[in-house]
């Protein structure tokens, strides 16, 4: 039921074609798109979470927003942690603000970290994203806030709309859940933890960010074809780590853009043992 609902929640990460727009403006970093793959050292740092880690790779995304991950240095094992943030572009350098901050500069094959205090270089690449071919794709790979959550389940029958700053809450959305139904029963305290602000999508990456900086983005990618413009369809699989258990969410749906690309209706399938139905969200570029 958690993952099915949390799934549901966040699903506004899915965003597609619909009627002919306006000419659609690129991305205010379109031309920065790319990945940095650490292949030497790994970089160490510590995120303003206070964790320790090892970073391996930082996509940087076409509207200003930047994913990165690495590994924390323990011996029993090596969790993946994720951070994110903003990002701007000064001649050669990304600027990293947000979850983790420093200035990155690409010479060739090496990969130059600027931190407060100290400069540290490695080998590695950066690999451009190419950038989108039509208006579909232009508008898509953007950043996005939830304005609306309905829920439609017809088994257990739960209906409902949530509104504004109650379609981002998820412990509001659990409380509701738990009210209206006796089948299951959702730990409320763990999710009014997460209150998402803003849903960031490229060509292969999606990530779910929160109002609380202690807690980490959420990451995904595209299933298979991930998202069909011609059929209007996507797919995708996200991996989080809540209160220390690991859960795996995937799902799939449909979507339609309003007429002028700022306006998003995706229809996200709810199957499992426990549920079915469907959550229709609207999510508005951020």
């Amino acid at each position: 039921m958690k993952k099915i609902l949390f799934a549901a929640a966040i699903a506004a990460l899915a965003i597609s074609c619909g009627k002919k727009a306006p000419e659609i403006a690129p991305a205010k970093q379109e031309a920065h798109a790319g990945t940095v793959e650490i292949t030497g050292t790994p970089i160490q740092t510590q995120l303003k979470s206070g964790v320790h880690v090892n970073i391996t790779q930082i996509e940087f995304m076409r509207d200003g927003v930047y994913i990165g991950q690495g590994y924390e240095d323990v011996k029993a094992e090596t969790p993946i942690h994720y951070f994110s943030g903003t990002f701007t572009v000064n001649g050669e350098e990304f600027i990293l603000s947000g979850d983790f901050s420093c200035k990155i500069k690409v010479n060739g094959k090496d990969i130059t970290f600027t931190l407060p205090g100290s400069e540290v270089t490695s080998s590695g690449t950066f690999t451009e994203t190419p950038p989108p071919t039509t208006d579909i794709e232009k508008a898509l790979f953007v950043n996005w806030k939830i304005s609306q959550l309905e829920v439609a389940i017809d088994r257990p029958s739960i209906s409902h709309k949530f509104t504004g700053a109650q379609a981002s809450n998820m412990g509001t959305i659990a409380e509701f859940v738990n009210a209206n139904q006796k089948q299951v029963e959702l730990d409320v305290e763990t999710f009014q933890k997460y209150v998402i602000s803003t849903i960031s999508l490229s060509s292969k990456s999606v990530v779910i960010n929160f109002t609380d900086p202690q807690i980490e983005p959420i990451t995904g990618k595209w299933l298979g074809s991930g998202i069909s413009i011609t059929n209007q369809t996507f797919k995708y699989k996200l991996n989080a780590e809540m209160d220390g258990k690991l859960f795996e969410a995937e799902a799939s749906g449909s979507f339609t853009f309003s007429s002028d690309f700022n306006t998003v209706t995706i229809t996200l399938n709810v199957e499992s043992n426990e549920m079915n139905g469907k959550i229709i969200i609207t999510a508005t570029k951020a």
